[in-house]
């Protein structure tokens, strides 16, 4: 049928056409989630770009494929395409949050600190004796 080299063309050339298939559908999916998202159905639009995704990994896989046909074909290393990730569609939505990074409080323990009483001592003050302060 097909010598080694041709076969893999072939495969080659199906393994494109299925990636630009996929490219097609991701872009029509993302199309319809920002009319829906427009429209103010974010779940919908949601459940849509979950689709659009799916579709753009369907198309890296077919053109991983390619790729590996081309090579085979051709007997030399093609080496892997970086890809651009799409950013999904800006919604209408608020701004982003700010937040800002304060420093903590200093921490003040709510009980005297300092070394120890003496022997014989008690271990905090009598609240009764002179010099403490008040309730």
């Amino acid at each position: 049928m097909f010598g080694h080299g041709h076969h893999h063309d072939h495969r080659a050339h199906h393994a494109h056409m299925d990636e630009m298939k996929h490219e097609r559908k991701e872009a029509k999916l993302h199309e319809k989630a920002m009319h829906q998202a427009m429209h103010g159905n974010f779940g919908r639009a949601a459940v849509l770009e979950a689709r659009a995704q799916g579709q753009h990994m369907q198309a890296e896989s077919a053109h991983n494929r390619e790729q590996a046909h081309h090579a085979a074909a051709h007997h030399h290393y093609v080496p892997p395409v970086v890809h651009h990730h799409h950013t999904p569609p800006h919604y209408p939505h608020t701004p982003p949050m700010h937040h800002h990074h304060h420093q903590p409080p200093a921490y003040v323990p709510g009980y005297p600190t300092g070394s120890c009483p003496p022997p014989g001592q008690p271990s905090y003050p009598n609240p009764y004796q002179p010099g403490y302060p008040p309730h």
